[in-house]
Formats: structure tokens, sequence, C-alpha cells
């Protein structure tokens, strides 16, 4: 890889990681670091593009009551969690879990030091966090030369997205009162784009997530704690 690839791939990991601040809870320290993020990606793509324009859209007081209604309470909310969607979500939410807990600690991501430990495992934002350490990772691999590592984080990057962020994404994405949603509604279709566009780049295409309305499981739970993630998990030592 060259000098330009190796930036690539470093520009995505910010872009990854700012998609996780916009789909986490909306408090101050949120947007604090979503700006400083955004600072590095303001002569971005297109998809880099979209997600800082919507940083200052956000950052206004009564956001975290759309939040709360949109994603963790009555009977139209969303599932925001990946887990939480599937007919047969009941049964399986255990083994979902335990393939991301896996995930993240086979690639360093230490849930209990993360900023992101006060959420799920499968939350969204914390799934783009994961995904934009990956893209971290491989840029330093490359950086230095280790073309064995490059290849492990690049397989596993292919194979997270397409057993889980390439579903989410869209699926939380595309339901409709998240759709139709003037304020978060462009925020999670600009991470919606920006995931598909990543599942093109590594030629992946996800299979689908269902979620049936209504048919929540007695044991599920909602997770309303706030998601943050730091500027220092994105260029990994």
């Amino acid at each position: 890889m060259t000098s330009h690839d190796i930036d690539t791939l470093e520009r995505r990991a910010l872009a990854f990681c700012l998609a996780a601040r916009l789909t986490a809870w909306p408090d101050d320290e949120t947007w604090r670091s979503a700006r400083a993020l955004a600072d590095g990606l303001s002569d971005g793509d297109d998809d880099e593009r979209r997600l800082v324009a919507l940083v200052d859209n956000l950052a206004e007081e009564g956001r975290e009551g759309e939040y709360v209604s949109l994603f963790e309470h009555g009977a139209t909310r969303v599932p925001i969690h990946e887990t939480e969607f599937g007919r047969m979500r009941g049964m399986s939410k255990g083994n979902e879990l335990a393939d991301i807990a896996g995930f993240y600690a086979a690639f360093g991501m230490d849930r209990a030091d993360s900023s992101a430990a006060r959420q799920l495992h499968d939350h969204l934002a914390v799934e783009l966090e994961f995904y934009g350490v990956l893209l971290a990772k491989e840029a330093a691999l490359t950086e230095r030369g280790e073309a064995e590592g490059v290849e492990v984080v690049a397989a596993a990057r292919k194979k997270f997205l397409a057993d889980h962020l390439g579903r989410l994404a869209p699926a939380v994405a595309s339901q409709p009162p998240v759709a139709q949603n003037a304020a978060w509604g462009p925020v999670f279709d600009a991470c919606q784009k920006l995931v598909l566009a990543e599942c093109r780049r590594v030629d992946v295409t996800p299979a689908p997530l269902d979620f049936v309305a209504g048919a929540a499981e007695p044991d599920e739970v909602c997770c309303g704690a706030p998601v943050s993630t730091a500027p220092a998990a994105v260029k990994p030592s």
C-alpha cells in the first residue's frame, strides 16, 4: 500500500468513529468529541462531509428526549441493539453477543477500559467504534509493513461487516420512525451510507435483519446509558 492508502484508512477510521458519536447518547461530551473528529474530516469525501455537516445540527438542547422516544421507550420504539432484531432473537441473543464480544477481545477493544463500556456490545455506536478501531489498526500495521497482521485485520473487517455492522446500520436507518424523524433521520441515513459504501469497498453483501414491532422478549432490556467514544481509540500505537 502507498502512503495515500494508509491516509485513506486513517480517514475512514475517523469517519466511523464520528459516526459512532453521532449515533450515541447525545450529551455534551459526545458533541465535544464529535466536533474534534469533524475538524479532521472537513475536506473529505461525500460520506465524510455528510457526517461533518450533521454535527452542529444535532448539538442542541432537547435531543436526548427525541433519542429516548425513538430508541428506548414506547410501542413504536426502534431497536438500536443488534440482538433486538430477528424473529428468533430470544433464542440467539446470547450467541450473538458472545460472537460480538469475541471480536472486541480479539482486537484489543477492552470494554472495561473503553469509553463505550457503559453500553451493550451490540449497540450500533459501539459497533461503529469497533470498525473504526479495525481500520486504524490496519493502517498502523500497513505502515509498519506487517503483511500478515494486515491480512488478519482485513479479513476481520469483512466478517464483522457481513455478520454484524453491515446488517445493523441499514436495519436501524430504514425503520419509518427513524427515517421520518427530522433530526435523527439524516444522521442514521448518513451512517447507513457510510457502512454500505464500506461493504461495497470490500465486496460484502450482508443478509438483512428483520424486526417484529411489539414482539419484544420478556427478558429484553433497553440500556439508555450514554455511549461516547474517544479520539484516542482512532490511532492505536
